[in-house]
This record gives C-alpha cells, structure tokens and sequence, in this order.
C-alpha cells in the first residue's frame, strides 16, 4: 500500500506536511501542530466512531461558510480536517477560508509546474491504475471508511472522483523525484520536497496566483 495515498486522503495534504505550518500571502498565519505523540495517539487508537464524529462536526462547520464553489468546499474541508486532526491552533472562519484557497491556488500551480518545467503530464489510465494499486493491497481503512460515509459516498467514488486529485499529485511526485534528484544533486527526499516547494512558493508569488 501506498502510505502516503491512504493518509492524505483522509486528512492532510501530504506534499505539505510540517512539523509548523505557516500562510504564504503577507497576511501570515502562524500554526502550531499537535506533538508527533499526540497525532500518532490519534492514529493509533481512534475508532470508526471518532473519525465518523469528527468527519460530521467539520460538515457542520462548513455549511456555516455558504461556499457555492464546490472545489473551494472541498478544501475548506480538508483545512478543518487538519485543524482538528492535526492542529494545536484554532483557526478562525477567515483563516479556514485564507488557507483552503491557499492551498487550492498551490495544488494547480504545483501540477502546473511539474507539466511545464518537468515535462510531467498523466493520463486519466495511469491515475486509475495508481488508485487500484494503492487501494488493492489494504482493506479499507476506519478513517476512510467514515469519510466517505459522512460525505455519501461509495469507496470507490471518493477514491476514483472526490479525492481524484490527491492520488494525482502523489503520482505526480513520484515521478518528479528522480528529475529534482538530478537536478538538486541529492536523494535527500526532505530537502526535494523544500526545494520543489519553493519552486512553487516563488511561481505563485511572481503571478500572483494566491487568492486574499
């Protein structure tokens, strides 16, 4: 299985992951994670139960943003996820909202870059494959079997459809390793993934992508 598929699914962004985490326009918000023991307490001893309850209580506190634009709605949900998964810090519904479209503006900038500088483009057949293969080897996780119970789906539609585009940025990752080894010199895979993102942190600065 494909730990890094079946985790950011559920909850987090995996090409983002920190120990702290930070906004990236001028109006910075500053996040304190949980500890590494809390988060991995988390992990190991919730129930379908307590996924399924958080899950439900971040659905409540969506509604409360009257978002009409469902990509933005999915991202709003995903940053409550983290918030309450992940987060020491309470996010206020401004922040909820600054950072959703932050990492929305993010995500298309870093596929975009990965097709234009590194020649990286997938084909719907090979995202497909990348879902079988990482889904086929495990059962269902508790986590993601309570997602997509919450939100009403099948299994198959939030892997295939709903969260389609997680998978794609992992598969996406997997092949710019090798081209960012070459070019940075080094297998080193935290010190690749601080460069690309920077990368992508100047492309999105100099065009202005982020949305205030």
């Amino acid at each position: 299985m494909k730990k890094f598929a079946i985790i950011s699914l559920i909850s987090i962004i995996i090409i983002t992951l920190s120990t702290g985490c930070q906004s990236n326009t001028d109006k910075q918000i500053p996040i304190k994670m949980k500890s590494q023991e809390e988060q991995m307490q988390i992990q190991n001893n919730y129930t379908y139960d307590d996924y399924k309850h958080v899950y439900e209580e971040v659905l409540l506190e969506t509604e409360k943003f009257d978002i009409k634009d469902a990509k933005l709605k999915k991202w709003v949900i995903r940053t409550l996820i983290q918030e309450k998964l992940n987060y020491e810090t309470d996010l206020t519904q401004e922040q909820v909202l600054q950072l959703s479209k932050e990492k929305m503006n993010k995500e298309k900038a870093w596929k975009e870059i990965a097709a234009k500088e590194y020649g990286i483009k997938l084909k719907d057949n090979e995202i497909d494959q990348y879902i079988k293969d990482s889904l086929d080897t495990v059962d269902v996780p508790k986590q993601m079997k309570a997602y997509a119970d919450v939100l009403g789906l099948s299994i198959e539609n939030l892997n295939y459809r709903y969260d389609r585009d997680l998978y794609e940025k992992n598969l996406i990752w997997e092949k710019l390793i090798p081209k960012l080894e070459e070019k940075y010199s080094t297998n080193d895979m935290k010190v690749l993934l601080q460069k690309y993102n920077e990368e992508v942190d100047n492309t999105v600065k100099s065009i202005g992508t982020l949305v205030e």
